[in-house]
């Protein structure tokens, strides 16, 4: 059994190889492009740096064991933020935050952006514990809430290092959010 355990890891280890060997090359020829018309770096999140902003992610992680997330995605991570200026690591549900001690083991995170995701992982509230852990170390959060749920989230968390996310249909959708939002101050 030990070989093939041996040839699953070598095969695991050759997949990740595969899917990170180009990304630095490709990354690199769009953020000459913008920086050449004198735009920011932006990602998928619309978060402008005047640096290298990236979101890393890897849903894949909910599968895994934390051994294995060690092993074969925290040397991609490495890898991955080592040359970007801004680093959200994008926590797509409990899955993926059962690894977050070893993700934030990366100095170059710099942030989290919390998904709890759809179904029984809503509403926010029961989320709101491992929110206040990731408060209490410090780093910054990108919490992914809808609007139903802002009113009592706002009563339950502190504003220290949070940025919400949170669709709207209309602008006066978003007056009425900020509004609840003001609480804080």
């Amino acid at each position: 059994m030990k070989f093939v355990d041996e040839y699953r890891d070598a095969e695991v280890a050759q997949g990740y190889a595969r899917a990170i060997a180009d990304f630095e090359l490709i990354y690199n020829r769009f953020d000459c492009l913008l920086k050449a018309a004198g735009q920011l770096s932006v990602s998928w999140m619309g978060i402008p740096s005047f640096g290298r902003m990236h979101i890393p992610s890897c849903d894949f992680s909910a599968l895994i064991s934390p051994a294995f997330f060690r092993e074969f995605a925290l040397p991609i991570l490495r890898r991955e933020v080592k040359t970007m200026t801004h680093n959200v690591f994008h926590v797509d549900g409990w899955g993926v935050a059962r690894h977050v001690d070893a993700i934030l083991s990366v100095p170059e995170v710099h942030a989290l952006q919390w998904v709890q995701g759809v179904g029984d992982k809503q509403p926010i509230m029961q989320w709101i514990p491992f929110i206040k852990q990731v408060q209490d170390r410090r780093i910054p959060l990108i919490v992914d809430l809808t609007k139903h749920e802002l009113a009592e989230f706002v009563d339950a968390v502190e504003p220290t290092g949070l940025f919400l996310w949170i669709a709207t249909d209309s602008e006066e959708e978003e007056l009425a959010l900020l509004r609840l939002v003001e609480r804080w101050s």
